[in-house]
Formats: C-alpha cells, sequence, structure tokens
C-alpha cells in the first residue's frame, strides 16, 4: 500500500483547502487582534534574528545542546544550515511586520528596522545567499513601487513571467551562460552545483517540452537532481510542462494584479506585498522544491500576515457608520 504521504497531488489539494481557509480566516479578523497578531509575530522575528546571530557567534551551541537532550544525532555543518534557514520566514514576513510596526512609536519602529538589518547582516555571515538576495531584492521590489507606482508592478509581472518562462531556454542548448558559468567558477561549491543541477534539468525539459514528465518527477533521477532542481522555474518546466508554466504565470499576473489595485488606495501596503513576493520568488529560484509542505506553508503564512495587515490598517468606522439608519438625519 503506497503511503499517503508521499501522495503529492493528494498533499497538495489537501494544503489548499488549509490554508485557503487560513487565509480567509485572517481577513475577517478584527481590526485590533490583527494589530495585536502583527505585533506578537515583529516581537518574534526580532527574538529569532538575535538568537541567530548569538549561535553564530556560539558555534550553534543551543541547538546543538537541544539536539542531544532531545538524543538526537547533530552534525555541526548541519547544524549550522539548520539554524540558518531561519532568515527564509524573516526574509518574507519581514515586510508586514515592519510595515505595521511602522504606525506605532519610535521604538517599535526602530526594532522593525534592526530586525531586518539584523537578518541582512546574519544572512551575509552564514552565507545564505537566497536569503541576501530575497532581502535585497524585495527592499528594493518595494522601494521601486513606493517610487514608480504602476510602472513597478508591470516591471514585477513581466520578470516574474520572463523567469518561468525563459529560465530553461536560457539554461539549455548547450549549457549556462558565460557569466552564470563563471560565477559558479568562483563561489561557494553550492553554486557549482547547482548549475549542473540546471543544466541537466534543462536539456531534460527539451525532451517533453508541453507536457512534462509528471508531477514529482524530479525525484525519479536521484544521482542528478537531488530531489528537486532548485530552480522553481525549471521544477515546473520539467514535471508540469508548459501547460504548468502557463498556469503558474497566469496565478502571478493575477496576484500582482490585486496588488496593483491595492496601491491604488494604500500604496505602503502594495509595497510591502511586491516585496514579500519578490522574496518568495527569489528563494524559489535558488533553494528548495516547489511542492515542499513547509515552503508552501510559509507562502500561506505570509499571506495571512498581509490579510491582518489589511484589517489593521482600516480606518475604524465611525459610530454613525455603524448605526446606519439608526442614526437620525439632521
Amino acid at each position: 500500500t503506497r503511503n499517503v504521504q508521499s501522495i503529492t497531488a493528494l498533499k497538495l489539494i489537501l494544503q489548499l483547502a488549509l490554508y485557503g481557509a487560513a487565509v480567509a480566516a485572517a481577513a475577517g479578523v478584527r481590526r485590533s487582534t490583527s494589530e495585536l497578531g502583527l505585533t506578537i509575530l515583529g516581537a518574534g522575528l526580532a527574538i529569532v534574528a538575535a538568537l541567530v546571530i548569538i549561535e553564530f557567534v556560539s558555534s550553534q551551541q543551543l541547538y546543538l545542546m537541544l539536539k542531544t537532550a532531545l538524543h538526537q544525532k547533530a552534525r555541526p555543518d548541519l547544524a549550522r544550515r539548520n539554524v540558518a534557514r531561519a532568515f527564509y520566514p524573516i526574509a518574507l514576513l519581514i515586510w508586514p511586520v515592519l510595515l505595521n510596526l511602522w504606525r506605532r512609536d519610535n521604538r517599535w519602529r526602530a526594532m522593525g528596522v534592526a530586525t531586518a538589518l539584523t537578518a541582512f547582516i546574519g544572512a551575509i555571515l552564514y552565507r545564505i545567499d537566497a536569503a541576501v538576495l530575497a532581502l535585497a531584492i524585495g527592499a528594493a521590489a518595494g522601494a521601486g513601487s513606493l517610487r514608480l507606482g504602476r510602472v513597478a508592478t508591470l516591471g514585477a509581472m513581466g520578470a516574474t513571467s520572463a523567469y518561468f518562462v525563459l529560465t530553461p531556454l536560457i539554461l539549455g542548448g548547450g549549457g549556462a551562460p558565460a557569466g552564470l558559468a563563471a560565477a559558479g567558477g568562483v563561489a561557494k561549491a553550492s553554486w557549482g552545483a547547482r548549475l549542473d543541477i540546471w543544466r541537466f534539468t534543462a536539456r531534460l525539459i527539451e525532451q517533453r517540452p508541453f507536457l512534462g514528465w509528471g508531477l514529482d518527477a524530479s525525484r525519479a533521477f536521484p544521482g542528478a537532481i537531488p530531489l528537486h532542481p532548485h530552480d522553481a522555474a525549471l521544477q515546473v518546466w520539467f514535471e508540469l510542462g508548459a501547460v504548468g508554466v502557463g498556469l503558474v504565470v497566469t496565478y502571478f499576473a493575477w496576484l500582482l494584479a490585486r496588488i496593483e489595485q491595492v496601491r491604488t488606495r494604500d500604496p505602503a501596503l502594495a509595497a510591502a506585498e511586491i516585496a514579500s513576493l519578490s522574496a518568495y520568488i527569489v528563494i524559489g529560484a535558488l533553494s528548495f522544491g516547489v511542492w515542499q509542505e513547509w515552503w508552501l506553508a510559509l507562502g500561506a503564512l505570509t499571506m495571512v500576515a498581509f490579510a491582518a495587515l489589511t484589517n489593521a490598517r482600516r480606518l475604524p468606522r465611525r459610530r454613525d457608520e455603524e448605526l446606519g439608519e439608526l442614526v437620525p438625519l439632521t
């Protein structure tokens, strides 16, 4: 009997129902509760960022102690990698948190800015390139949205579509461009490994470009593809083909169109949304499998945070508007 846990299609359906319900529920939370939840989330991110820096200084001693206390084996090199994964949720969630804290007093603002800077510096210290790029590109995308407005939204839409459509063409046809190959030669070993995986996957995509090799087919090539291609565009092309890529591009175009609608009434909120979305795409382009449960859950949690932030930024209704026709006209 096949283990249900291994049936990716079933898990995706169940996750869609669960995460969709969570986002819908967050949209109905009261304004005061939304503000409180985001403030607690902001304090939590600040604590996590500080702990990760402390772990760097102490060579992950706290993590190793916890593993030992739980009677689990822990290698120091894996401990470093696992602790550094804290930067990925921070890269996504810092933008709604920072925008929420910006409405508070200077102490809360300072905490939000300090958390973002600590995360960025920590990601550099740990050499987590995907998190560094996600934070930097997210900040640039948010600033561009505030500065350029609709042009930035259209630019994000074009860049996202081009990434998903053109990635296998760029990496296929004889290998990676000279710039990517040179980068792989001078960067750390993981970049060279990524390039090998990407080139191999691009060649397989050329064999079945329209419908792909099937959902979760990445696991069928363990010697060349370790579980997944470490690039969202290549994985979608490889497993679902041009049909799947078309659906993904349509989804992100719809999402950015919704963000543009938000921008017309709340530019700062739209800028934060574009920042988090850009960070999610950047991390997905360099790390993790598209269907990993925790990665999809993190994307859903970011949507929940923005649903709460939308509620928190709504102006409280006047008493006469709440009472409606019960208030006599004068």
